[in-house]
């Protein structure tokens, strides 16, 4: 799939391959691959090349599902008016658009419980969020009010003794726990693996406890006290439902989770200075004098620690250097590395628990009735401009520094000069290798002759030897026939003294 969203944008095996996996879309995102955040980035492609001149009918861009594949500018833009360019993307398949239908959830239970968190940085899931996210917004404030409701009515409650807003409370209630038992009839055993859905049951119990004892004339400060927080506590993620405020809802929890690792150490040397202090001071050991004089000593409160002798006051030095100094200076620099934290993840963050309020959402409406509404999502974009360059922090705004403006501009251009400069010199290493190769092969090949030469020496040799063994024969033989020769010759002499002597005495 993404070797033919490089390759084969316009070709129809692309538009054939997209509109084959409509269905298996949910199992693709499930699987969590390393490489989907890149390929449900390029899904979105553009419908034309052509740029066309209108006047937006909405901030762009302009999210819109339709029922057709191809939709015109005409439904996203006017001639009258300041023109801007625009252009159009489109998913090439069909998604589902049916609120509370079983298809929507399971795409939208899918993006949630990906691991590849990458994927909420993608143009796709993120508008996929967004259209979701203005069909059921309605829904979402509706769910807010009950719960700021609920708030007013109780303060009410406590502000008078009648009856009616105790009944009011009671009623609120009854709709907001409705609203939990269709999510657990719909989720089944998995709703309490949320801890929130939890504390919602302990709320509805504590409130229900709190007002019908309020209905009897019953009062108890600490159970007034427990319904009161809890509510205030669950109202708090009402601001879920505004993009503003999202962001430090989630925020505060994150600090909450990072920091209760220090808590531990926290208290441990708050009740240590509070008993260093019991003791210099000769006070007796209460809540008072362990925990909240020592506590009170962050904000400056030092009433408690005296200085009479030499013990109160190492006792008050240690109690300044731990817990305002030390300890407070140690929050700060955690709270500051979640900020940044936060700031880096700040989209996936708020994508995330847009997606979980719309599961939930859907959750509630399938029992209303819902039908499989299959569409098309296009989007209308600026030609030329990005989305999202609003201030996003300075740790995430040093980093898209870092990646597109130092990269791009400064570093990238150094790395392509570099890059050319040792291309050229590889080219040259392997000029000169193959001139060294050429070299070795003739080496080879003079090697080869000096050992042709040197056989052909091995053979002389041979025949050197040979020579010399017949010359020694041939010098035996000479000597042979010389001394034959000598024989012979003196053979001859003796003979002829023997005609010389017969001459003579014939003559005599």
């Amino acid at each position: 799939m993404c070797y033919y969203i490089e390759e084969e944008q316009n070709a129809y095996a692309f538009y054939l391959s997209f509109d084959g996996i409509k269905n298996d879309l949910p199992f693709i995102i499930k699987n969590s691959s390393s490489k989907l955040d890149y390929f449900l980035s390029q899904i979105l492609i553009f419908h034309t090349d052509r740029v066309y001149f209108g006047n937006p009918k909405d901030e762009l861009p302009i999210i819109e599902a339709n029922s057709f594949s191809v939709i015109t500018f005409q439904d996203f833009s006017s001639n009258e008016g300041e023109k801007v360019p625009l252009k159009i993307k489109e998913i090439p398949f069909l998604l589902p658009f049916g609120l509370g239908s079983n298809d929507s959830k399971e795409l939208i239970s899918a993006i949630i419980s990906c691991s590849n968190t990458e994927i909420f940085r993608t143009e796709f899931v993120q508008c996929l969020i967004n259209q979701r996210w203005e069909e059921i917004s309605n829904y979402v404030y509706l769910y807010t009010m009950l719960l700021w409701g609920n708030l007013l009515i109780i303060y009410f409650v406590l502000a008078s003794d009648s009856n009616f807003f105790a009944c009011c409370a009671i009623l609120v209630n009854i709709i907001l726990l409705c609203w939990e038992a269709i999510q657990f009839a719909a989720e089944g055993k998995t709703y309490f693996k949320d801890s929130m859905n939890i504390f919602d049951l302990f709320r509805f119990f504590i409130t229900a406890v709190y007002l019908l004892w309020h209905l009897f004339g019953i009062e108890y400060s600490s159970v007034t006290w427990f319904m009161i927080t809890f509510n205030l506590i669950r109202g708090l993620t009402g601001f879920r439902a505004f993009n503003n405020t999202r962001y430090f809802i989630r925020l505060l929890q994150m600090c909450i989770v990072k920091i209760k690792d220090f808590f531990i150490i926290f208290i441990y040397a708050t009740l240590s200075i509070g008993l260093m202090n019991s003791i210099s001071t000769q006070q007796d050991f209460n809540y008072y004098s362990i925990w909240s004089s020592p506590f009170g000593i962050i904000v400056g409160k030092t009433d408690t620690f005296y200085e009479n002798n030499f013990i109160q006051s190492v006792t008050f030095i240690l109690s300044v250097t731990t817990n305002m100094i030390i300890m407070l200076n140690m929050i700060i620099s955690i709270l500051g590395d979640v900020f940044d934290e936060f700031q880096l993840n700040a989209e996936i963050y708020n994508y995330t628990e847009m997606a979980q309020v719309i599961l939930e959402t859907e959750q509630i409406l399938s029992y209303l009735g819902s039908i499989e509404n299959l569409r098309y999502l296009h989007i209308c974009v600026h030609a030329y401009e990005s989305t999202g360059n609003e201030w996003k922090g300075k740790t995430i705004d040093m980093r898209d520094y870092l990646k597109d403006e130092f990269f791009s501009k400064y570093l990238k251009p150094s790395l392509d000069e570099n890059l050319k400069q040792i291309s050229k010199e590889m080219n040259q290493i392997k000029t000169i290798e193959n001139k060294i190769q050429t070299v070795s092969e003739e080496v080879k090949a003079a090697i080869e002759e000096v050992k042709a030469v040197k056989t052909i020496e091995n053979k002389v040799e041979a025949v050197s030897e040979e020579v010399k063994a017949v010359s020694g024969e041939v010098k035996i033989g000479m000597n042979n026939l010389n001394n034959r020769v000598e024989d012979m010759e003196k053979s001859i002499s003796n003979i002829q003294g023997s005609i010389d002597l017969l001459l003579k005495i014939l003559n005599k």
